[in-house]
């Protein structure tokens, strides 16, 4: 199981819904978050993994009495989507297509939109199109700013949907999702990471975003300001990346940031920073470059 994947487990006496996260899973379990993001996470699920060097929310193999492989499901309902949901697959060009969220549990309703999973050997080539038919104004924000605030939950985000976001949407009126997978294959957990922490806050600038459309994102960045125990332990070390799973910081622009409640966590060659599931980005227009 892979990232975009839902399954039905049989926890504490009581049958619910996940979403699996990510590509690299234990043996025995799998990391998963509820797929209503209103529910609570017990806390005797959540335990620290090595192999990311994070704690996470693990959910038994054993105790999953369903799954609902994205890519089974697209072929089952593929003739069911709206016709421009299929003219923007056609047009993308892409190996692999996967059908998660609402659309894939038959829950969909006239509002809803179509959440996709997507694999291609070349995606920089699918996301340059997507930006391409932005522009040509085939991809259009289609929702009111209640229906996009109400998603995101945070109103600067919604300001960049109005502007050049491109994948989550709309082609030729339909909302659409989109996720473009790294990977189509689940990865053993092996490799042992080390974590360095929380903290509350960083002050960050994004100097690459080259990876900001994959999942998950991933961007290069330099850090402004900082713990001076953390800062003085990375200094001139290693490259320092931003990591995130969430479809709602994707597509950041090369801007200046702040990162609350981020995990660090340090691998072989680099450093990783990451705000899930307990972290926040925001933009922050509130520094003065002269002075860092």
């Amino acid at each position: 199981m892979i990232d975009g994947w839902l399954v039905k487990a049989s926890l504490g006496g009581t049958v619910g819904l996940w979403l699996v996260k990510g590509y690299v899973h234990p043996e025995d379990f799998i990391i998963a978050i509820p797929y209503k993001r209103e529910a609570l996470i017990p806390s005797w699920l959540v335990s620290y993994l090595s192999c990311i060097g994070r704690y996470v929310p693990l959910v038994p193999r054993r105790n999953v009495i369903a799954e609902i492989n994205p890519f089974s499901v697209f072929r089952l309902r593929e003739k069911e989507l709206p016709r421009p949901i299929l003219e923007l697959i056609n047009i993308l060009k892409i190996d692999f297509v996967g059908l998660t969220g609402s659309w894939a549990l038959g829950e969909e309703n006239k509002n809803s939109d179509v959440d996709l999973i997507i694999y291609t050997s070349d995606s920089r080539k699918s996301f340059d199109i997507l930006k391409k038919l932005k522009k040509e104004k085939l991809i259009f924000q289609c929702r009111t700013d209640y229906d996009m605030l109400n998603k995101v939950k945070e109103q600067w985000i919604v300001e960049e949907y109005k502007n050049d976001r491109v994948l989550e949407s709309c082609y030729k009126g339909v909302p659409y999702t989109i996720r473009f997978l790294r990977f189509m294959n689940e990865i053993p957990c092996s490799e042992a990471f080390v974590s360095l922490g929380r903290i509350d806050k960083l002050l960050v600038r994004i100097i690459d975003n080259n990876e900001s459309y994959l999942v998950p994102a991933r961007y290069k960045i330099k850090i402004i300001k900082g713990p001076d125990w953390l800062l003085n332990f990375l200094h001139g070390r290693l490259e320092i990346f931003l990591e995130t799973w969430r479809t709602r910081y994707q597509e950041l622009k090369t801007n200046v940031f702040e990162i609350l409640f981020p995990d660090i966590v340090l691998t072989r060659d680099e450093v990783v920073i990451s705000v899930d599931p307990q972290g926040r980005i925001r933009r922050t227009d509130s520094w003065n470059s002269s002075r860092y």
